[in-house]
């Protein structure tokens, strides 16, 4: 059997620059974006891409989601969870960010209230 062709990983990431030329403000593209660099593994542009999101649209609670995931793999709960809480009020299913918000806590050195009561409803909601 011969070998699968690799996959070049930088073509969407090009696709999405050239996109970003013609429309800078356009939703969804610094998130895509975003994505891309998180597939490279390239945490704080991902996270740069993610704010800028945020910039376009404050109100997106996939782009809260998606800055705290950055956030959460760069060790920063605290922050993640500043985005998580911000995020539950808008367009986000809540379960995942429930999850989201527990992963954070965890991680973190200590369970406050706040991230407590969370956890509380993210199991509340799961049943």
């Amino acid at each position: 059997m011969p070998p699968l062709p690799r996959r070049d990983r930088t073509k969407p990431f090009k696709e999405y620059q050239m996109v970003l030329k013609q429309k800078p403000d356009l939703p969804g593209i610094h998130e895509a974006i975003g994505a891309a660099q998180i597939k490279r593994v390239k945490l704080e542009d991902a996270l740069s891409e993610f704010e800028a999101e945020l910039q376009i649209q404050p109100r997106s609670a996939s782009a809260h989601t998606s800055v705290a995931q950055v956030l959460i793999l760069m060790s920063r709960d605290d922050e993640a969870r500043i985005h998580l809480e911000t995020a539950l009020g808008l367009d986000r299913p809540p379960s995942e960010i429930y999850r989201m918000l527990g992963e954070a806590c965890a991680e973190s050195e200590g369970l406050s209230i706040g991230c407590g009561v969370s956890e509380s409803l993210y199991f509340a909601t799961e049943r």
